[in-house]
């Protein structure tokens, strides 16, 4: 397949490229502009060159990927009829909300079922359940390395260790976020704020 890859400098996404082409695909990076969410004219027309590009040589792109969903691309997508392929791994990630979410290109995988069923039960059509993914092999080869390291004496104690954290950074796409009016983010700021008092109750509901 012929890939259009959006590249907003996410952490995963050598990874993700590297096994796309390894499975044989031909990917073709589009690398984001200063406004990651927003339409530019500069990642308009790189777009459409591409597009043009490869319809041109005759290989015209089966789809467009990006880790997260991005409204922008998908009516980018919808204007040139190509599919649209999101996997979103952030959560919350406010963009499922949008109301472009069921343009026909669009097929969004999220990680969490129950947060699947609320969006398929509030109308969102084009979004699937997948769980996330991990480039085995490179992390296999991380392993061994650190094996090497230290002829083979690390000792796991467990098969599966889950590390996370909380962290506010540039990451935290509710503060990236300007379009929304100034008296809806003073209600969701509220929100918010009543949330972090609550613990084990669920404001939003």
């Amino acid at each position: 397949m012929h890939i259009i890859y959006y590249d907003w400098n996410e952490f995963n996404g050598e990874d993700c490229r590297d096994v796309m082409k390894r499975l044989g695909h031909q990917v073709d990076v589009l690398k984001c502009g200063q406004e990651r969410y927003k339409a530019s004219p500069d990642v308009e027309s790189r777009f459409a060159k591409l597009v043009e590009d490869a319809e041109r040589a005759g290989n015209p792109y089966y789809l467009l990927f990006s880790f997260n969903y991005f409204p922008f691309l998908s009516d980018l997508c919808q204007e040139k009829d190509i599919p649209y392929v999101a996997w979103v791994f952030d959560s919350p990630h406010y963009p499922l909300y949008a109301i472009n979410i069921n343009n026909p290109v669009n097929h969004v995988y999220v990680f969490d079922k129950k947060l699947q069923k609320e969006l398929k039960e509030s109308g969102a059509r084009t979004i699937h359940y997948s769980p996330l993914a991990v480039n085995s092999d490179r992390l296999r080869a991380l392993c061994r390395s650190l094996d090497d390291e230290t002829d083979g004496r690390i000792v796991y104690e467990h098969d599966v260790s889950f590390v996370g954290s909380l962290y506010d950074n540039e990451f935290n796409f509710y503060d990236q976020i300007d379009t929304i009016p100034a008296e809806l983010r003073s209600y969701f700021d509220e929100l918010i704020n009543s949330q972090v008092k609550l613990l084990g109750h669920d404001v939003f509901s």
